[in-house]
C-alpha cells in the first residue's frame, strides 16, 4: 500500500483556483458542470480523478462536505462506465438511505450529458419498483448495504458485470454495524473489480479492509482523523431543568432560518414537536415509525437546498431531529432506527465550548451553527 498525500494548495491556487480545465473531461461533462454552476474542482476531486480513471484502488481520507461525490462520480462517468452496456457496472454503498438518495441524484445530474443511468436502492422503499429500475438498464447502483445484499441474494441484482465499487463514508458504515453485510457483498463481487474507498477517518477496521479487500491501494490523505466540523461553531449549554424553556430562548435569540434537533427517543420527537407547535413554530417530527415516503416529506420541506438548517443539536448517538424556522418556524424531530433500517448516523462529535446558560443533557452535547459561519458547499458535496 502506498500513500499519496494531497498536494497542499499554493498561493497561486488561493489567488486563482484552478478550473475544471485541469481535468481531461469530455465536452458533454464540461457542459453539464457549467450548467450546474461548478467552476473550480475541489482538492479531493483533483487528487482522485487521474488514479481512479486509470483503474487504481484508492483509500481516500477526506471530510464530509469536500466534494467527494463528484470526486468518484467524474471518473465513473468519464471512464468506468461503458455507455453501450445496459447493465450494472458500478456499485456505490452508502451508510444511510438519505446519503444514497443524495449520491444517486448527484450522479444523475453529473452523468446527464453522457446519459448515465444511476438508481438508488435502500430499505423502507418498495422492492418491486427497485427491481423494475434495475431491469430497465441501470448502469450505476447506489444503495445501503442491507438492501443491496437483499437484492443480491434474491438475484435481482447481478454482480457479474460490476467492475467498480465505491464505499462512501466507510467508517460510518462500520460504526453503524454493517460489517457483516459489507463483507457478504464484497464476497459476491468479482475479484478483479476496482475499489474506491472514501472515509473521513482511517481506523484499524478500515486499514484491515484496505489490506485484505483492495488490490495494492494508494492512500490519498486530505484530512486528519480529527474530523469535527471545523467551519461550524460548537457550544454546550449546561442545564438542570426546563430544557424546553431554554431551547425556546435559544431559538428566539439565534433566530435561525431552520433547525434540526436530535432527541433520545421516538416519543421525545413527537412531544418536542408538539411543544414547539404550541409555541408557534411550524414543527414536525421524524422517526423510524414513519413510512419512508412520509420520512422524506418533513426534511424536504424544512431544509430546501437554498435554505440549509441554520441550527442543529446532535447527540452522541443517533436519535431524533427537529427542524425549525423561527419567523415562519418549521421543525422536524427524528428518532433512531436499528442498523438494518438504514438510519442516519449522528454527526461526528467535535470539541465544544462550555456555556453557563442554554440547553444540554447528560447524554448529549448540542451543537449550534449560524448561517454566517457555514460556507457554501463545494461541487459534488
Amino acid at each position: 500500500m502506498s500513500e499519496v498525500p494531497a498536494t497542499a494548495p499554493t498561493q497561486d491556487d488561493a489567488l486563482s483556483p484552478p478550473t475544471f480545465d485541469v481535468l481531461p473531461l469530455s465536452a458533454e461533462t464540461r457542459a453539464t458542470l457549467a450548467r450546474m454552476g461548478y467552476v473550480h474542482p475541489t482538492p479531493v476531486q483533483r487528487a482522485v480523478f487521474e488514479p481512479a480513471s486509470h483503474g487504481k484502488d484508492l483509500v481516500v481520507q477526506a471530510r464530509t462536505g469536500t466534494g467527494k461525490t463528484a470526486a468518484f462520480g467524474l471518473p465513473i462517468i468519464e471512464h468506468l462506465i461503458r455507455r453501450s452496456q445496459s447493465a450494472v457496472q458500478t456499485l456505490c454503498l452508502c451508510p444511510t438511505r438519505e446519503l444514497a438518495l443524495q449520491v444517486a441524484g448527484e450522479l444523475e445530474r453529473l452523468g446527464e450529458g453522457r446519459q448515465i443511468k444511476p438508481v438508488a436502492i435502500y430499505g423502507g422503499a418498495p422492492m418491486g419498483r427497485q427491481i423494475e429500475s434495475l431491469r430497465a438498464g441501470a448502469q450505476v447502483v447506489v444503495g445501503t448495504p442491507g438492501r443491496v445484499l437483499d437484492h443480491i441474494r434474491r438475484k435481482t441484482l447481478s454482480t457479474a458485470t460490476i467492475r467498480s465499487l465505491v464505499l462512501d463514508e466507510a467508517d460510518e458504515m462500520l460504526s453503524m454495524g454493517f460489517e457483516r453485510e459489507l463483507n457478504a457483498i464484497l464476497d459476491a463481487l468479482p475479484r478483479d473489480r476496482q475499489t474506491l474507498l472514501f472515509s473521513a477517518t482511517v481506523p484499524p477496521d478500515i486499514e484491515r479492509i484496505a489490506r485484505d479487500r483492495l488490490r495494492h491501494p494508494e492512500f490519498i490523505t486530505l484530512s486528519s482523523d480529527a474530523v469535527g466540523a471545523l467551519s461550524i461553531s460548537h457550544f454546550v449549554y449546561f442545564l438542570l431543568e426546563d430544557k424546553l424553556g431554554a431551547l425556546l430562548r435559544i431559538l428566539e435569540t439565534e433566530n435561525p432560518e431552520s433547525a434540526i434537533l436530535f432527541c433520545n427517543t421516538k416519543a421525545e420527537t413527537e412531544s418536542l414537536a408538539a411543544a414547539l407547535q404550541k409555541s408557534g413554530y411550524d414543527a414536525d417530527w421524524l422517526n423510524g415509525d414513519l413510512p419512508q415516503n412520509e420520512r422524506e416529506a418533513p426534511s424536504a420541506s424544512s431544509s430546501p437546498p437554498t435554505s440549509p438548517p441554520a441550527a442543529s443539536t446532535s447527540p452522541t448517538s443517533p436519535t431524533s431531529s427537529t427542524t425549525t424556522s423561527p419567523r415562519t418556524p418549521r421543525t422536524t424531530s427524528t428518532a433512531p432506527d436499528a442498523p438494518d433500517a438504514q438510519a442516519a448516523p449522528a454527526p461526528p462529535s467535535a470539541s465544544s465550548t462550555p456555556r453557563t446558560s442554554g440547553t444540554s443533557t447528560s447524554s448529549a452535547s448540542p451543537t449550534r451553527s449560524s448561517p454566517s459561519s457555514a460556507p457554501s458547499p463545494p461541487p459534488g458535496s
